[in-house]
């Protein structure tokens, strides 16, 4: 019952508690073999460094972006908010760090929904040490930034200490879905991105990328960590959307070297 609830209406579902066979939609964008899984070599990790460090330093990993596609509704059946960490390196290739996507079993009873995704969109930020957070705002507008800057607000009050802050960018979607996922699809096909890490963290974001059917309507498709994904991507691309910029605190000064603040 507790995977069922988990991974209700996924591929993951279907496969692994419903014993179908499953295989690739052929008009879908992505297939399963596009997807490259990039192991790390932890004898290589110093002492002194934390897992992201790590990483950003051993894939000479140069910028970071935090994509969200907010759901704006809190139901059993609502969407998910997708979170995706990406980076990009010197080499030109892309990295996928995270799915730190927020769904309804992940949020505790009595809280917001807004309140658990912007939390782990900000530390999401912290850890990675990411040069901005970017979002799609055409269902949730000025909420996504609210949302974020009410976290920072929050640990600020409690705590008596400024945050780092973080970069902050609203995209708004003017292509459908299918147009807008064309170019990120294409650069797995050229095998310019990575999945970096444990293969399982990515199923469910690897799932949706191949179930998306771009011939069919994308209202009543599972797609918000693909969203994320695509935003993040699109972000980090020589042709990145432009959006509008602002902080997410008070501060004058963006510290984007030093360390995070820790909650």
């Amino acid at each position: 019952a507790e995977l069922e609830t988990k991974y209700k209406g996924t591929r993951l579902a279907r496969q692994e508690l419903g014993g179908d066979l499953l295989d690739d939609n052929p008009s879908a964008l992505w297939r399963h073999e596009s997807f490259v899984h990039h192991e790390l070599d932890f004898d290589l990790q110093r002492r002194d460094e934390t897992y992201e460090d790590f990483v950003r330093r051993e894939l000479g990993i140069r910028d970071v972006v935090v994509a969200i596609d907010p759901a704006v509704t809190q139901a059993e059946d609502s969407c998910e908010t997708g979170v995706v960490v990406v980076g990009r390196g010197a080499s030109g290739r892309f990295f996928v760090l995270e799915d730190a996507t927020v769904g309804p079993g992940d949020i505790p009873i009595g809280a917001l929904a807004e309140t658990v995704w912007a939390r782990r969109a900000v530390e999401a930020a912290w850890r990675w040490r990411a040069g901005r957070i970017t979002a799609e705002v055409n269902n949730g507008g000025n909420l996504v930034a609210a949302n974020l800057r009410a976290f920072f607000h929050a640990i600020s009050t409690a705590t008596g200490a400024q945050p780092r802050a973080v970069p902050y960018q609203a995209v708004n979607a003017r292509q459908g879905k299918a147009v807008r996922a064309e170019p990120a699809a294409m650069l797995y096909e050229q095998g310019r991105v990575l999945h970096v890490g444990d293969p399982r963290r990515f199923r469910l974001l690897e799932d949706q990328c191949v179930e998306f059917d771009p011939r069919r309507p994308s209202d009543g498709q599972r797609c918000d960590r693909m969203d994320a994904l695509v935003w993040g991507l699109l972000a980090l691309g020589e042709d990145a959307p432009a959006g509008a910029w602002q902080t997410l605190d008070d501060a004058d000064v963006w510290d984007l070297g030093g360390a995070a603040f820790d909650a």
